[in-house]
């Protein structure tokens, strides 16, 4: 799985971000370069999680991009698309 922790895992509410944060106007950018390096390994898997879209939420994503990088992603042949569950259920030990 690629991805990041923006804040330490406690119990509770996690802060809002700060102004030492420095978050992107929107995640496109964040969003390609983590398939890229996805990609550019044997195997795994990406699970990125948005909070808005078409300017509404915090970093979002337009919608057409999201079109776009759907079609994208799968048309390459080694490339499956799946829920979460169901590629437990058919890739874990």
């Amino acid at each position: 799985m690629v991805g990041r922790t923006l804040w330490p895992a406690t119990a509770g509410v996690k802060p809002p971000p700060g102004r030492s944060l420095a978050l992107p106007a929107n995640c496109e950018a964040t969003i390609d370069r983590e398939i890229e390096r996805l990609l550019a390994q044997e195997s795994g898997w990406l699970i990125f999680n948005t909070h808005g879209s078409d300017d509404e939420g915090w970093g979002p994503i337009r919608a057409t991009y999201l079109d776009q990088l759907i079609e994208r992603v799968l048309a390459r042949e080694t490339v499956e698309a799946l829920p979460a569950g169901r590629a437990l259920a058919r890739y874990a030990p």
